[in-house]
């Protein structure tokens, strides 16, 4: 009896331990049987034969059918793309044509490259994908302190790697393009800069990303509001919460990154939730001085590393975002229990525990946002806002916050970014991109639209990812926009445009895999337009997003 007792003991330790180790606050109990499933399920159904189909592909197609990851040299001076944004996708086509020796001109709208981890410096802001994944596959870096890394390192990092390969001189700062048009018989684009200059070029690649452009509610009486308020991408330097009450509006990524740094701060901390969020674990891990080492004396071990994350990264796909699935079920289930174990109000529990499938909507991660909700200070609120005065917060259920900071992480819209805050003209029909992709937000490998020749984008619909790193989506287009670009070169081509017939297919085939995925559930995503279409997210598993820019024919494409 005292030998099981002193075991029992022993085995609470451990997992405290562990708990403590990885920064969490919840019982370790939950953590362990959150653990060994994953690992279970990895282990004995997913694993070892997917290393194997991965590795095989891999392999086989880069030795055996003479994949040409270098595209050769093809200088040609005639020739000029127009990058826009200067985020990862951007510096990632930047770096590309760079090495293709292709001329192009980055033109970036803010005072420095960037892209969202310039816009985006709140307090607690950081990546929720393994930072060794959520690097580009030609730049490892072993300047890492941890797996997840804050915004501040990796936006040092885009700087790096700037300076590396020598993209400032092709970087033109505060120009925000306003207008691209296409002329027929020249098969160039005009773009027009908010500077007053005009570009001509053979080439577009739009890399604006799909969060620039902040989603801002529209609530009565908020313009007179007298107090602070401004969204979480336009932080203040100098502003400080410390005895003020606060209300945080919005639950999803960023307001649960930011919300535990204002509720040990500020005086009172009212969260204003639309739908609850599922809220993960955060296995955080602080590389130890003997780890560095390795990845300082022996870099190959980081892409040994990076290829271990990005399999289990997609095991997540099969695990929690197929359909319908008893994984997803058996997920969901382990993770509201999870959650329910850190709040002690049980009508809390019921506001905080989401009622939709897993993964429908963003899933977030976070050591200490539902524990943050105990202290005395802390006010949920889970109705909507009827109404802003000069200093209190209405809501339609009769509550009354008098507040002196409203604070809007209410996220960005997905749908505008996409398109950017700028005229890209059809030349068929003269309507704007923004305009086709309102009625029907759809591309050919998130890459290009019929009708719109040498205009390619990066990261736009269909690319987003709920388990993987869009950087790695972001490398995969642009290889295959590179090689389309070097066969207009090399063929003394003027054009080159997606079919009907390929995109309509490639449709098909999206609406197909959209259908087994978690993410056509109903719930209100911001990857959802007002027709509740998830347009923005990649629905399948990121190898197959592979595949398909790896063997397209050139009878997709119609060069002229």
């Amino acid at each position: 009896m005292l030998m099981k007792t002193k075991m029992a003991t022993l085995s609470r330790t451990s997992l405290n331990l562990i708990a403590s180790m990885f920064e969490l606050q919840y019982v370790a109990t939950y953590l362990a049987l959150w653990y060994l499933f994953i690992q279970f399920c990895c282990l004995a159904t997913w694993v070892v034969p997917w290393y194997v189909l991965v590795t095989s592909l891999v392999i086989g197609y880069r030795y055996f059918w003479c994949e040409n990851l270098q595209i050769p040299r093809q200088e040609d001076k005639d020739c000029l793309v127009v990058i826009i944004g200067s985020g990862f996708a951007g510096i990632c086509a930047a770096v590309r044509l760079k090495l293709q020796g292709v001329p192009f001109i980055v033109l970036e709208k803010a005072e420095s490259l960037g892209g969202t981890w310039l816009n985006n410096q709140y307090p607690g802001n950081g990546c929720d994908t393994m930072v060794h994944m959520y690097v580009y596959s030609f730049f490892q870096s072993n300047k890492w302190t941890r797996m997840l890394e804050g915004g501040s390192s990796i936006l040092a990092y885009l700087h790096q790697v700037s300076d590396h390969f020598q993209l400032l001189q092709h970087l033109k700062f505060n120009t925000k393009v306003e207008q691209c048009v296409f002329n027929e018989t020249t098969s160039k684009w005009t773009v027009t800069t908010s500077t007053g200059e005009s570009i001509q070029c053979n080439f577009i690649i739009s890399a604006v990303g799909f969060a620039h452009i902040p989603n801002m509610p529209n609530i009565k009486g908020m313009d007179k509001f007298e107090g602070d308020i401004f969204h979480t991408s336009k932080w203040p330097k100098d502003y400080e919460c410390k005895n003020k009450r606060v209300a945080l509006v919005g639950t999803g990524c960023s307001g649960i990154q930011v919300m535990p740094y204002l509720a040990r701060r500020c005086q009172q901390l009212c969260v204003l939730q639309r739908k609850a969020a599922y809220v993960l674990p955060k296995f955080d891990l602080i590389f130890p001085d003997v780890i560095k080492q390795l990845f300082k004396n022996l870099p190959f071990s980081m892409i040994l590393l990076r290829w271990y994350i990005f399999v289990r990264l997609e095991m997540i796909y099969f695990l929690a975002l197929i359909r319908n699935s008893h994984t997803n079920f058996l997920l969901q289930f382990i993770v509201k229990k999870i959650m329910s174990f850190q709040v002690e109000d049980p009508k809390l529990k019921d506001k905080l525990i989401p009622d939709y499938v897993l993964g429908c909507k963003r899933i977030t991660i976070s050591s200490d946002y539902i524990s943050s909700f105990n202290q005395p200070n802390v006010q949920l609120i889970d109705t909507k806002i009827r109404e802003i005065t000069k200093d209190t917060i209405l809501t339609e259920d009769g509550h009354s916050v008098a507040v002196d900071t409203i604070i809007l992480a209410t996220g960005f819209n997905a749908l505008k970014s996409i398109a950017g805050d700028m005229k890209i003209v059809c030349p068929s029909d003269g309507k704007t991109l923004s305009e086709i992709w309102n009625d029907d937000p759809t591309a050919f490998l998130g890459t290009c639209r019929p009708g719109f020749p040498n205009f390619f984008t990066l990261l736009g619909p269909g690319t987003e990812l709920g388990h993987n790193s869009v950087v790695w989506m972001a490398e995969q287009q642009m290889y295959l926009i590179s090689k389309l670009i070097s066969r207009v070169q090399k063929k003394k081509l003027k054009q080159v445009d997606v079919t009907q017939k390929a995109f309509d297919e490639f449709q098909v085939g999206f609406q197909r895999d959209l259908r087994k995925s978690v993410f056509d559930e109903p719930c209100q995503s911001w990857y959802q337009n007002e027709d509740g279409f998830s347009f923005l997210t990649w629905p399948s598993h990121c190898l197959k997003f592979w595949w398909k820019t790896r063997t397209y024919k050139n009878s997709f494409f119609q060069f002229k």
